[in-house]
């Protein structure tokens, strides 16, 4: 038997999908400067920047899309 989420569950739970976009965006942003050759001549010190958040990024996506699992699983979702 499924338990109900709570107030703040609920409210985190219809938050995620946008959180996940948002984050997914950004990665595409930072993935795509990567991938032009030009940054490395323009702006190398930005690189590792830009290295170091796109993991950070592929750390809160995995946290985002765990918790959302655990909430739709808490509340009977598939």
């Amino acid at each position: 038997r499924a338990a109900k989420l709570s107030f703040n569950e609920k409210r985190e739970l219809e938050a995620l999908p946008d959180r996940i976009a948002g984050l997914e965006a950004e990665q595409q942003t930072i993935q795509a400067r990567l991938a032009d050759p030009a940054i490395y001549q323009q702006a190398p010190l930005e690189v590792p920047r830009l290295n170091d958040r796109l993991q950070a990024i592929d750390q809160e996506l995995d946290a985002a899309l765990e918790r959302w699992e655990s909430l739709e699983s808490k509340a009977g979702g598939n």
